[in-house]
């Protein structure tokens, strides 16, 4: 009883198969006849009999208006009758069977708890492939020309192409333009820069000594370029190059080639400077060393990229080639 009042104390309904447990099976019977009863009809309990099998032969009536007893065919209502049961089928048996067929004929999708969709391109309909695994969906929309690229986009490759190039060309001219930029601005400040040079050489150059030849304390020589050490826009290399043909001469001359070696056979010290009196010897020799000097200048003039430096290498290769005509004259 705890558990049925429990039970009815929370508005739900007791399991007679608990109440029942352990009773006999005529006293399990007659519980359960009692309280389906109380159930349907609401009524409370009633004797075992009225639960017995109903043997009456007469056929079942109905009190009509005016406690008239009517039969149950008499009051039925006048509904539509249908002959045949496969009206009320939704489809015939004949789809039905197709539809089966259909369905059991379709392979099964390759991928694990996979399901058939309805496949189509999401940007154009007309492009229907029917029922397909979604795998196989996935491969077909994205598959090129089908949907467009892949996601639904049709590409105009000509115009994609053309695109393209004008995008490069604009890029390089872009390039070019920096770099012709660049360029200039190099050029101006190198102007600028080669000019301070050229003015401040000059300047500290005025009361130095000109280039020479000296020994080099080893027996042999060296040039000394003095004022011509740090020339500016390659004066000073071309200012070497006159003095190395001075030592080329010296070294291919057997009478001045050890002028750097005292006759007691020591050297003669570290920049000592080599004079000769032998006016032959020295103009050919002098010739020889602005000749290539004045070569020196003018492939350094044709090359330099400022008009401060081919105007003072113009400076420098005149002086040059004035002296190379007074020597050469011999």
């Amino acid at each position: 009883m705890k558990y049925v009042n429990e039970i009815c104390d929370r508005g739900g309904t007791p399991d007679l198969a608990k109440i029942t447990k352990g009773l006999p099976e005529k006293d399990k019977l007659r519980i359960s006849q009692k309280t389906n009863a109380a159930l349907f009809d609401g009524a409370a309990d009633r004797p075992d009999k009225d639960f017995g099998p109903n043997t009456s032969r007469t056929a079942a009536t109905l009190t009509g208006t005016g406690g008239q007893v009517t039969d149950l065919k008499s009051s039925e209502p006048n509904t539509p009758k249908f002959s045949q049961v496969a009206e009320f089928s939704l489809a015939s048996a004949k789809n039905t069977q197709a539809s089966t067929a259909k369905a059991s004929s379709a392979p099964p999708c390759p991928l694990p708890g996979e399901i058939r969709v309805h496949c189509f391109c999401p940007n154009d309909k007309s492009k229907d492939w029917g029922m397909q695994c979604q795998s196989a969906c996935t491969t077909i929309l994205t598959t090129p020309g089908n949907c467009g690229w892949g996601i639904g986009i049709e590409i105009d490759w000509d115009k994609y192409t053309a695109g393209v190039k004008k995008l490069l060309k604009d890029l390089e001219k872009t390039i070019k333009d920096n770099i012709n930029w660049i360029k200039e601005e190099i050029k101006k400040h190198r102007e600028a820069w080669d000019q301070r040079k050229i003015d401040e050489w000059k300047e500290r150059s005025k009361n130095l000594l000109t280039a020479f030849m000296v020994c080099n304390g080893k027996g042999g020589f060296r040039p000394q370029l003095n004022k011509y050490a740090d020339a500016p826009c390659g004066v000073a290399a071309c200012s070497k190059i006159h003095e190395e043909t001075h030592i080329k001469d010296f070294k291919k001359s057997e009478k001045y080639k050890n002028w750097c070696v005292a006759p007691d056979g020591t050297n003669e010290p570290n920049g000592t400077i080599v004079a000769i009196s032998d006016p032959p010897f020295h103009n050919n020799t002098e010739c020889n060393a602005f000749t290539a000097g004045a070569a020196c200048l003018e492939s350094k003039r044709d090359k330099t990229p400022t008009t401060a430096c081919k105007t003072f290498l113009t400076e420098q290769l005149n002086e040059s080639n004035f002296k190379r005509l007074e020597f050469c004259k011999w």
